[in-house]
């Protein structure tokens, strides 16, 4: 198993334009390819940054 870590730096204040992105994204088949594992965003530290986990079998399916 693969799990592939994905760090997104956003504009400040887009959050909520970002989710509405992301959201599309998913509903427009996103998921057909490997679920989402987990999604975050920083409320602390290093603001404006959106965070995901996306698992894969292998390599190839990568």
């Amino acid at each position: 198993m693969i799990y592939e870590f994905r760090t997104y730096d956003l504009k400040p204040r887009n959050l909520a334009e970002y989710d509405t992105i992301l959201g599309k994204s998913l509903a427009a088949g996103r998921l057909n390819h490997s679920p989402l594992f987990g999604y975050w965003y920083s409320e602390f530290g290093q603001l404006n940054q959106a965070l995901h986990i996306w698992p894969y079998r292998d390599l190839q399916e990568r």
